[in-house]
């Protein structure tokens, strides 16, 4: 944390919960390390890591007795069953340290046996993966050299990219040649295979429960975000799914409203720490019925349950022809470490504290993002086995510093969330959700383009329907000035999460940004209508009457949005920037002491006080802010030649001297 920082600049994240001792954790690393080829053939040694562990927690304090050990052990003391123990004590020693040398080197806890008498010390592992140490778990697991293009989606998009870019600079957007619905963008996979749609509708519960809302919510999510992980299939997001009213509405209406062939349909109950689960799968073109199953596991199991869901789901589909059940081969040689986390064991309260979390981050409020922090914190704290409680931390952070947000300093911000995201990734480098806030995180802190790519690219290969990972993917691309690609994920995580206001807003944009005006206004006009509360809708209108060069309409559109979004700095920069424009001076002023007031008790962005001097033609100034921007890795600044805002600075020196700090190269100029 910088403590030079003004008092109200400092980052504003929830305090961390005192951790405390994780004995759900412990025995969870003891089952792992158990489970391992040699301690299944040395129950010796098994047996006395279970009583050393099991001692050490009961009473910390302890002296282990030799004699006693042996009498636990072998149920009989005497000086030959004492030497048996000793010599399990010195085998059980080196097996574990040449353990965490190769399997073990990432697990969260440690259990060190003493050398000189017997005893163990249990530690949390506070080694921390650098990000070499990530890229080369990932490579390992041939996922994408470095070398590689992005995905194979790439070629495809080098031939649409030539139609598209020619007809773009006849300014003809009517004629674009973008994909326009999902059968050309996601119901076809590699090498031509078909996909099955399928969207997990918000399960049915006990309407007397008042906490089966938000659990039941968070399991649908859970099963989604599995699902999206087999291949051949193309799962709708949840937030779509709790967006789409299921009341009085037939499968068929809700299934065309989504774009889904299937709809997977559920009732779930909890009796103490055990699921019911009774599963149905839903054709939507008649609602008939192709599949139904019921589930009873132990709360404790519940990844290997989503996993077990999956596969059935995969296999029935597969019997129609499309979906399989398990990943492609990887395409080289290279040895694939294989995914631990469907067989990972979870404390019940720490995963209900968990799916609270989640559940708060899809609200996507600052005040709901700041309690999912506070959440998952407390989750972590009762079982730091979970990887996607720790990514789902990395989550809150990002989305409360970032986009539309930006409440925290966001360096300090990042700085918790890439180590969040590293201790998710030596749990399981296969889930997509850390990669996609690594790419966050090396793009706005870290300038690092190729590694932030990287990043992405893997989380679309390890989920494809993450529709998320997709939309910050477009986003990246776009603060590099690729925009056809930018446009093609924007319009996959639309078609993925059709009602997020977010994923269409960013849809729009992108053809903004692209100069397709007349898309991007239906567009606009379509969030305005869908989403009359969200100041993206009326935001992106006021860029596009600007586009048009009409100050007016573009004030009266941004006016509009920042009323919508209160207190929102984005919105009231942008406002300031086109009082400036427009002559305006006093309105921009005003603007610029609202935003400094603002600031006076929270984080205010530095490039958005920039946006308004620039506006106001006090480039000093402008640079001033920028210069402060860098300094604190401020989140706008990465799309520095994506803001329209700063046009009027790109043929300066200092401007340039700013890129270059950034390693990003000048703005093309469109002739």
């Amino acid at each position: 944390m910088n403590d030079d920082l003004h008092p109200h600049e400092q980052p504003s994240l929830p305090a961390r919960p005192m951790p405390g001792p994780w004995p759900h954790a412990v025995q969870s690393q003891v089952n792992r390390i158990l489970v391992q080829p040699h301690f299944v053939e040395h129950e010796e040694q098994a047996a006395l890591l279970r009583c050393l562990v099991e001692e050490a927690l009961a009473n910390p304090q302890a002296e282990f007795s030799i004699d006693a050990l042996s009498r636990q052990i072998f149920n009989e003391t005497g000086g030959e069953n004492e030497q048996r123990l000793e010599n399990a004590y010195r085998s059980l020693r080196e097996t574990l340290i040449a353990y965490y040398r190769d399997k073990g080197r990432n697990d969260p806890v440690l259990f060190t046996l003493s050398e000189t008498a017997v005893g163990i010390a249990i530690t949390a592992n506070d080694v921390r993966l650098d990000q070499d140490e990530i890229d080369a778990d990932a490579e390992r697991s041939a996922v994408l050299p470095k070398d590689r293009p992005i995905n194979i989606y790439a070629m495809i998009a080098v031939f649409v990219m030539v139609l598209a870019v020619s007809v773009y600079f006849f300014g003809l957007d009517d004629l674009t040649t973008g994909p326009t619905g999902p059968e050309s963008i996601t119901d076809v996979g590699p090498s031509g295979q078909r996909l099955h749609s399928i969207a997990v509708m918000p399960f049915e519960t006990d309407p007397g429960n008042p906490a089966g809302g938000f659990f039941a919510a968070g399991i649908a999510g859970e099963l989604t975000a599995r699902l999206g992980r087999i291949t051949g299939l193309r799962l709708i997001a949840p937030e779509t799914m709790r967006r789409v009213g299921i009341h009085e509405r037939s499968p068929e209406k809700i299934a065309k409203d989504v774009d889904s062939r299937y709809l997977l349909q559920g009732k779930l109950a909890r009796e103490r720490n055990t699921l019911i689960l009774d599963l149905e799968l839903l054709e939507a073109k008649n609602g008939d019925s192709v599949w139904r199953r019921r589930y009873e596991r132990n709360l404790e199991a519940a990844p290997a349950l989503y996993a077990d869901i999956g596969n059935a789901v995969a296999a029935e589909l597969a019997r129609r022809g499309g979906a399989t059940a398990t990943p492609p081969p990887p395409p080289s040689s290279a040895p694939k470490r294989e995914p631990t986390d469907d067989a990972i064991m979870v404390h019940p309260g720490a995963y209900t504290t968990y799916l609270k979390a989640r559940t708060a981050i899809a609200e996507n409020r600052h005040g709901t993002l700041a309690q999912s922090i506070t959440l998952m914190h407390a989750s972590i704290n009762r079982d730091a086995s979970l990887p996607r409680a720790h990514s789902g931390l990395a989550a809150g952070i990002v989305a409360l510093a970032g986009y539309g947000f930006e409440r925290i300093a966001p360096h300090a911000g990042m700085t918790t969330a890439k180590k969040a995201v590293v201790d998710a990734l030596r749990l399981n480098e296969y889930y997509p959700e850390p990669y996609a806030y690594l790419g966050v995180i090396r793009t706005v802190d870290e300038w690092d383009w190729e590694g932030a790519e990287r990043a992405y690219a893997y989380a679309i290969r390890f989920n494809p329907s993450y529709a998320d990972a997709r939309l910050l993917y477009s986003r990246f691309l776009e603060a590099l000035g690729r925009r056809r690609d930018a446009i093609d994920q924007a319009e996959r995580a639309h078609v993925l999460n059709p009602a997020s206001p977010e994923t269409h807003a960013n849809r729009a944009w992108q053809y903004l940004q692209a100069g397709w005006l007349k898309r991007a206004r239906e567009h606009f006009t379509a969030v305005r209508k869908a989403h009359p509360r969200s100041w993206l809708g009326p935001w992106g209108l006021g860029h596009y009457h600007w586009r048009r060069g009409d100050l007016d309409e573009a004030i009266e559109s941004v006016e509009e949005a920042v009323e919508a979004g209160t207190d929102n700095t984005l919105t009231l920069a942008t406002l300031g920037h086109l009082y400036g424009l427009a002559n305006r001076k006093q309105k921009a002023l005003d603007v610029l002491r609202r935003i400094q007031m603002i600031g006076e008790t929270r984080y205010v962005s530095p490039v958005h006080i920039a946006a308004v001097h620039a506006g106001l033609g006090n480039h000093d100034q402008v640079f001033d802010m920028l210069d402060k921007a860098l300094a604190g890795r401020a989140y706008g600044l990465a799309w520095i030649n994506a803001t329209k805002e700063f046009d009027s600075l790109h043929a300066t020196p200092r401007y340039r001297a700013v890129l270059e700090r950034m390693k990003l190269t000048p703005p093309e100029r469109r002739p």
